[in-house]
């Protein structure tokens, strides 16, 4: 299910509807989107919005996920499907609102990734573009892989995935990288410094047929070998 989450930022908040429910947001003026900002956009196990809402306030956030506990007041975008459109999160349930205009909320600080998960096809994700958010996609911190010759790309994973205990995911590379990793774009910023930035379109298309598998650990005859996994379903064996 792919979802976008946007919540009302403090600072923003004149009317003070944080975490209030429909009913009172609508006597203080409706849902104003300018209060608004992003904290995540991405592909989700989930089937529906209390699925959403469930794994939101789980001990486990979708990777790169950069807010609080899903909560009353918040909007979740669901953007395809029979479902689709902007859903408020009420005290009870969800109400959905006839227009959320997403080009006034915050979402500037977003950057555009591909996030690699153990025995998951690639999927695209939107992160805030800071440190934090970055760390949250891998558990730890973060440490660049370079594979591109151009350096327009570079992956980010666990700096300390051979000791965490992570289980083998993608060969980025020549590195055989253990656990979530994702790919961002590499730039470089008006003061002429490098620095990750959102990938482009082209740049999705082509690093999802890039990766498209995690690999698996193939044991014959007392001896281990990496290879590919044409099924993202089987697991380390």
């Amino acid at each position: 299910m792919k979802v976008r989450i946007f919540q009302i930022d403090d600072h923003k908040d004149e009317r003070l509807v944080r975490f209030m429910n429909y009913e009172h947001t609508a006597k203080h003026g409706g849902v104003d989107p300018t209060a608004y900002c992003q904290v995540y956009g991405g592909t989700v196990s989930a089937e529906s919005l209390e699925n959403i809402f469930m794994l939101c306030n789980s001990d486990r956030f979708p990777p790169g996920y950069f807010g609080h506990s899903l909560s009353v007041s918040d909007v979740i975008e669901v953007c395809e499907g029979k479902d689709k459109g902007f859903y408020f999160c009420d005290s009870i349930g969800f109400k959905k609102l006839d227009s959320f205009d997403i080009d006034k909320t915050d979402h500037a600080e977003m950057m555009r990734i591909l996030v690699l998960e153990k025995d998951m096809p690639p999927y695209e994700a939107e992160i805030v573009h800071n440190f934090r958010a970055m760390q949250s996609v891998v558990e730890g911190n973060i440490e660049p892989v370079y594979f591109e010759p151009n350096n327009d790309a570079l992956c980010w994973c666990n700096e300390e995935f051979l000791f965490n205990g992570s289980l083998p995911n993608r060969i980025i590379g020549d590195v055989l990288i253990y656990g979530t990793c994702f790919i961002s774009g590499d730039g470089v910023t008006d003061e002429g410094e490098r620095d990750s930035c959102s990938l482009t379109d082209d740049q999705i298309q082509k690093y999802t047929k890039m990766f498209p598998h995690s690999v698996v650990l193939l044991a014959e005859n007392d001896s281990e070998d990496m290879t590919e996994s044409e099924d993202i379903d089987q697991t380390l064996s």
